[in-house]
């Protein structure tokens, strides 16, 4: 488990953050937000899988390619996303941590 901090998120991986991975690695993000993110993103009329497609357009725009992306919230504090990602093998879990970051701030300060 690896845990990254920015603000009062908090992105738990599968994977190292600070390392390539080969192509076809699986990455499963646990994303704990200190605010009930869920509220703002029903009043602004979206649904998670707006959200997904968000961090998977932004991924496929800098390269990689995605497959069996899934998302959840558990909570109203919490977001998990899986997905599959291949070509470039290059620390995507950095790149996906800042598309969440970037599409979620968003919605919640627009």
């Amino acid at each position: 488990m690896y845990v990254t901090y920015q603000g009062n998120v908090k992105v738990i991986s599968n994977v190292p953050p600070d390392q390539p991975m080969p192509p076809g690695t699986t990455y499963i993000e646990t994303v704990k937000f200190s605010v009930p993110y869920l509220n703002y993103l029903y009043e602004a009329g979206l649904r998670l899988e707006d959200v997904l497609a968000g961090i998977v357009s932004a991924l496929e725009g800098k390269g990689y390619k995605i497959w069996g992306e899934s998302i959840s919230a558990p909570d109203p504090y919490t977001l998990v996303i899986s997905y599959t990602a291949s070509s470039p093998p290059v620390l995507i879990t950095v790149a996906v941590i800042l598309a969440i970051l970037a599409v979620i701030s968003y919605f919640i300060y627009e």
